[in-house]
């Protein structure tokens, strides 16, 4: 895929392809909780956020541990209010401090969909390899500058004292012409990357986990936790999002 300069300067200017070392993250707040929650049964996805921060590994445990706990509907508007929702959802039934997240895949010739719906798009139960395809049919004869796109993703923690934290990630990049890749899951074969001349899913792990929208957010999440006084008993919600 090549740029224009006016496309390399829309990526100069949008993308945040800043490295974030894996040991810069602290430990969830040993001295007041010593187990979190991560909500979700995605396993590629706890793999990924473990591997993202790889010193939590001793403190998380996921719903695969709470078998009892049903699926939480996404009802909400924004990634962010959905993220929010899961942790307090399973927060309240655990009475644990929760972590959760919700993340979507925005095309701008699209409307900016399939934008929070993306876990849902054709259906929960088809395959990202048919989601992906389908996407790329939308896209076709369409130009570079027409196929910009962002990976969004928001994070959330709950605590039992009802203190709410959210962070945001996002990455800039173009969906590509065709599926490239076998690492990652979700749409990553199909989000390209200028910077590296690679889709998501032709990227290392560790190059992944550097400069992912879910890194950004977990990492930006976890400074606000460790920032923060958690045994305030009051609800405190502190988002650093961008409008």
């Amino acid at each position: 895929m090549i740029l224009n300069p006016d496309e390399r300067l829309f990526l100069h200017e949008f993308c945040d392809f800043r490295s974030y070392p894996l040991t810069e993250s602290k430990s969830l707040k040993p001295q007041t909780y010593k187990t979190f929650v991560l909500a979700s049964r995605n396993q590629h996805k706890v793999k990924e956020i473990l591997d993202i921060l790889p010193e939590l590994k001793n403190q998380i445990k996921t719903l695969n541990d709470f078998p009892a706990i049903p699926e939480i509907a996404e009802t909400g508007k924004t990634y962010e209010e959905n993220a929010v929702l899961k942790a307090k959802t399973v927060c309240a039934i655990l009475s644990l401090p929760v972590i959760a997240d919700d993340s979507g895949l925005e095309i701008e010739s699209l409307d900016w969909g399939p934008g929070v719906f993306s876990s849902r798009f054709l259906g929960e139960t088809t395959s990202y390899q048919i989601k992906n395809q389908e996407i790329l049919k939308k896209l076709i004869n369409t130009s570079v500058e027409n196929r910009k796109a962002r990976f969004i993703c928001a994070a959330a923690a709950a605590f039992p004292n009802g203190k709410i934290l959210a962070a945001q990630g996002k990455i800039q990049g173009y969906i590509s012409e065709q599926i490239r890749g076998e690492s990652g899951f979700g749409y990553d074969p199909i989000f390209f990357l200028p910077e590296y001349g690679k889709t998501m899913a032709e990227l290392l792990e560790e190059e992944k986990n550097k400069i992912s929208h879910r890194a950004l957010a977990f990492r930006k999440l976890m400074q606000l936790i460790n920032s923060s006084d958690l045994t305030a008993g009051r609800e405190t919600k502190q988002s650093n999002f961008k409008q």
